[in-house]
This record gives C-alpha cells, structure tokens and sequence, in this order.
C-alpha cells in the first residue's frame, strides 16, 4: 500500500467526522479498513448516505476523466456492450490465468461478478465481488455514475466488496448496518 491511499481515506476520515449526525440505525455504512505493515492504520466509516453527497468533493479535472473514459480505455456503448454480455452469459469462469507465482480467475456467479488473484505461497490475495445491479446503475446512464452505483449498493444492503491482503498490508471495504468497522467481518 502506499501513501496516496492513506491520504485518500484521510479524506473519507474526514467526511466521515461531518456525518456525526447520522443515526446509525437508519442508514447502511461503508467501511474501510487500510493496516499497513509499519505504517498507516486507517479505518473509515461512512454513512453510505454521505458518500453519495460527498461526489462533488471530487475535483472537476477527475470527473472529467471518466467523464471522456480516460479510465476505462473504451466508449461507453462499448463497455455497455461489454457489459451486457457478461450479464446475459450463464454462470461461468471468463478468465483464468495462471503465470509464475500468480493466478487470477474472474467469473460471474448468480448475482454477482468475481475477481480472485492469488500469489505464490498466499504472499498476495485479492478478492472483489461485485453486484451486477451496481454495475448496471454504473453504466446505465448517459455517462459513468457513481451515484447512481452508490444508490444501487443501498438497494442491496450489506455485504463484503474488496478484500485485500499481502504479507504485510491488508485493505478491506465492505458495507453493513453497523456504524463502527468489525475486524472480523459483516
């Protein structure tokens, strides 16, 4: 890990300390758990009703670049196009690749699509599962929306998002009904 995400969830601590006022029973949390070997704990939550409002803190420049999917390294009605085939495909294995000390697999299950990477010897796991219907809002509308992709989380409710974990660092992102991080999990 490195020090540009512990500034980047700084930020998210941050807004996270104006979302005081929210009732922790009412509202679904995004959390986020960063430990650094030798470095930086962090540990984020959020009212996942803030995170939506807090997409105008992203400076414009940012916003621009997906805007022209600068990110993404295709059109929109491409990855749209992309998309729907990966939606309307049965439940299947896309990927695997296996290559020297790593293997990654991504495939779709029910209602969701995985990405699993695994090191040699577990130096290196990463694992994201991500609900279809969010992909959905994310690219249904005229350009990427993140909001859009924050809403469709909220209609799901809880559940993990990202885990990562290496020899010395770990991250992890994960959404519940609690307003206080869990080390153990949702």
């Amino acid at each position: 890990m490195n020090a540009r995400i512990s500034r980047a969830l700084a930020l998210f601590l941050a807004l996270a300390a104006i979302a005081g006022s929210a009732r922790a029973g009412n509202s679904l949390w995004l959390h986020v758990t960063v430990d650094e070997s030798g470095g930086a704990k962090v540990t984020v939550n959020l009212p996942l009703a803030l995170a939506e409002k807090a997409l105008p803190l992203i400076p414009f420049e940012e916003k621009m670049r997906w805007d022209r999917h600068e990110h993404l390294g295709m059109e929109l009605a491409e990855l749209r196009s992309l998309w729907a085939e990966v939606k309307n495909s049965p439940d299947m294995t896309f990927v695997t690749v296996e290559e020297d000390s790593e293997r990654v697999k991504v495939w779709k299950e029910k209602s969701f699509v995985y990405v699993e990477v695994r090191g040699d010897e577990g130096d290196e796991q990463v694992d994201v599962q991500v609900p279809m219907e969010v992909v959905d809002a994310l690219v249904g509308g005229e350009k990427i929306d993140f909001a859009a992709a924050i809403q469709a989380l909220a209609a799901r409710g809880g559940g993990e998002l990202v885990s990562v974990r290496d020899r010395a660092d770990q991250v992890r992102v994960w959404i519940d009904e609690t307003p206080e991080a869990r080390q153990s999990g949702p």
